[in-house]
């Protein structure tokens, strides 16, 4: 009975097999376009990380999606994220991807994962994943090649400080060695000629220096008193003195001139955009040995906050974008910390240890 049959069901079989590879080959190629796609669209997206992250939700169909979720940090910080949309995950597959001073946590939820639909999974997290590493690679190698630039400045630098000291070491030691009126006034004149030219390579100096975001303190700790600190820079700014409370620290003056300058160079800008701007410093000792300073104002709310101590971003036309990347660095070098908030208005807040003889 069954040889009377035999070859309808070779037949039978043989067509099921083409039925099988045809739809194998169907959903391999539709996996493969969509696949194509996100590629594209990181592409689109000029290799961004956030933006290729944001945007790839509109193609969570097409790679046999239901959800997924990432967390970005910067200096193990979240800077950027997406929650899950969805209840009662059964399944997922998640990794951490790190470069630098970057991370970034990615999860993928499957509509479903049963038979080939696993491998095709994995296909696609694993293209994801590449994606984001490459992404975060170009980041932090943009990020370096900057800072390279920057540092090139530095030999300029070294030889136009060097110029202008040796300049005037040879001066006043002319000076002190003149022995007639007639002489002094001579080195005097030639000193009001050199004011201007003087002047002018300073300036250019002054601008390389504010690119130098990589200052390494090596002053004594001393006792430092911290509304006279502020004090003496409003007043520098023309803000006037206006600090509330006393507070008083062990620590390095050049570090936290240098760090408490940037702020309240960032209210001036800001001052000089929002006349109306009015701003207020408080200090105020904390419980657990600490001492923090409150930076607050009353004009527009920080913008991208979560972004803002990232290297190289700014909102300004003329910004570096280092300021608040160098206050925090150089605060974490000292156990401190500075937090930002927009509640009910925008504030600095930098929290100091406080430290003993």
């Amino acid at each position: 009975m069954i040889e009377e049959y035999f070859a309808e069901v070779l037949i039978l079989v043989g067509i099921i097999n083409l039925l099988i590879i045809y739809f194998i080959r169907f959903e391999v190629r539709k996996l493969t376009n969509s696949l194509g796609k996100v590629i594209e669209l990181n592409k689109t997206q000029h290799y961004e990380l956030e933006s290729f992250l944001t945007n790839l939700e509109s193609f969570l169909f097409q790679l046999q999606l239901q959800d997924y979720s990432y967390k970005v940090y910067f200096q193990n910080e979240v800077i950027q994220e997406r929650k899950l949309q969805k209840n009662n995950i059964k399944y997922s597959l998640n990794e951490t991807v790190s470069s630098g001073e970057y991370a970034v946590h990615f999860q993928v939820v499957p509509l479903r994962d049963i038979g080939e639909q696993k491998d095709k999974n994995k296909m696609v997290f694993n293209t994801l994943i590449l994606l984001i590493h490459e992404n975060l690679h170009m980041k932090v190698e943009a990020i370096n090649k900057k800072f390279e630039t920057i540092s090139k400045y530095h030999t300029f630098i070294l030889h136009d400080t060097k110029n202008i000291t040796q300049f005037f070491q040879a001066l006043s030691y002319n000076i002190e060695q003149a022995e007639t009126i007639k002489e002094k006034e001579q080195l005097l004149d030639y000193l009001q000629r050199s004011i201007n030219p003087l002047y002018q390579k300073s300036t250019k100096l002054l601008k390389l220096l504010e690119l130098n975001c990589e200052e390494k303190f090596y002053e004594d700790k001393q006792k430092i008193q911290l509304e006279d600190l502020l004090n003496s820079i409003l007043k520098l700014y023309g803000l006037g003195e206006c600090v509330r409370g006393k507070g008083c620290v062990i620590e390095q003056e050049a570090l936290l001139y240098v760090v408490f300058e940037n702020v309240i160079k960032n209210i001036k800008d800001k001052k000089e955009k929002e006349p109306a701007l009015e701003f207020k410093i408080e200090i105020k000792y904390l419980y657990e040995k600490k001492i923090s300073i409150f930076f607050e104002d009353n004009g527009t709310k920080i913008q991208n906050i979560q972004k803002v101590f990232e290297p190289f971003y700014t909102t300004k036309k003329q910004g570096l974008g280092i300021g608040m990347y160098k206050v925090r660095t150089l605060l974490h070098s000292i156990n401190a910390d500075v937090e930002l908030k927009n509640d009910p208005n925008a504030t600095v807040i930098i929290t100091l240890p406080l430290r003993w003889f």
